[in-house]
């Protein structure tokens, strides 16, 4: 090395070859440099003509949040790591921001937590005067099975089915309602737990991840428990299976705000709420399955899995269908032009 420069002995051609760094290089090393030797505001201009020639690289957007960081601009520290995709140093700068914002609103953060927690007291306080024994029904109507039905499983699928509590359309909505969770959690999870990438995202497949699996589930559900003595109408199933879908609603709203909150070392409890959800929601299906058809535990869980391979089923013949279809319009297309050209 000669300064910035390298010297290389070439003995095939008995000469000396001296390379030099391009201004691309020159500007990342010198940002390195500036960086290590505490010159913050020389290393983010380095990096900013490197960015200038490379919008794509990500070590400069790291190193311009270095910089930020080191200066105490946490807020804009956060929004380059984010740009290098790098969530160590986002969760590290966000830390520190947060920080600055409790400090700085101290006062008005308890009050708000202490208004909420005098609200939802007094919420609690004021229903329980109001209800008493048969009011409850009166007062929620066809609302309040689905989420009586989360709490008491097998009282509130008996309910549902015996006692003709369930409503389609509240089904229907349940389903609506987690397709437009999802599509909210999808994009506005927080940086650190959200791996999608937003530009990339798209509203229609959901339709494809829950609306098509629901549907599958209560049409193979029907198919086979029709065969195996089942005494659970399609109308049922269907009521059956979107109630099981609930507890994913009401999750995924607060864990969606809860992730903006939380740098990577806190996000275990992020995690729990997921398994949380997942485990709840297999539960409902599993006692609703069993109440609407009128099974015992062990005849449920085979059900279950029968009704998993005959959706595996569903969706072979269906390829198969749509593959000859295409091929027999593209036959068709064919002796179409064929016939057009010789006549």
């Amino acid at each position: 090395m000669l300064g910035g420069s390298m010297l290389v002995l070439d003995k095939d051609n008995n000469r000396l070859s001296v390379f030099e760094p391009t201004p691309y290089g020159s500007w990342i090393r010198d940002a390195v440099v500036s960086l290590y030797n505490g010159r913050t505001d020389q290393s983010t201009a380095a990096w900013k003509k490197v960015l200038q020639l490379n919008g794509n690289f990500d070590v400069a957007y790291i190193g311009i949040g270095k910089s930020l960081l080191k200066q105490g601009d946490n807020r804009a520290a956060m929004d380059y790591f984010k740009l290098g995709n790098n969530r160590e140093y986002y969760s590290e700068s966000f830390k520190r921001y947060r920080k600055d914002v409790v400090f700085a609103h101290f006062g008005t953060i308890v009050l708000v937590i202490a208004l909420l927690a005098a609200g939802l007291v007094t919420a609690v306080k004021l229903g329980g005067r109001r209800k008493s024994a048969g009011q409850y029904e009166r007062e929620f109507g066809i609302i309040q099975n689905p989420f009586y039905t989360m709490i008491h499983p097998f009282n509130g699928f008996w309910e549902m089915k015996y006692e003709h509590k369930g409503r389609i359309k509240v089904a229907l909505g349940i389903v609506v309602l987690l397709v437009i969770a999802t599509i909210v959690r999808r994009q506005y999870s927080g940086f650190v737990v959200n791996f999608n990438n937003p530009e990339q995202l798209s509203s229609l497949d959901e339709l494809k991840f829950i609306v098509l699996p629901f549907l599958l589930w209560c049409v193979a559900n029907w198919s086979l428990t029709t065969l195996m003595d089942g005494e659970g109408k399609f109308k049922e199933i269907v009521m059956a299976t979107a109630y099981s879908l609930l507890p994913l609603v009401i999750i995924y709203t607060p864990q969606t705000l809860y992730s903006n909150m939380i740098t990577s070392g806190e996000s275990a409890f992020y995690y729990l709420l997921d398994a949380l959800a997942i485990i709840w929601f297999i539960w409902l299906l599993f006692t609703g399955t069993m109440t609407v058809h009128q099974y015992s535990a062990g005849k449920t869980v085979v059900t279950m899995l029968l009704t998993l391979v005959v959706i595996g089923i569903i969706i072979f013949l269906g390829v198969l269908f749509f593959s000859m279809l295409q091929q027999m319009i593209s036959f068709a297309a064919s002796v179409y032009k064929e016939i057009s050209f010789r006549l």
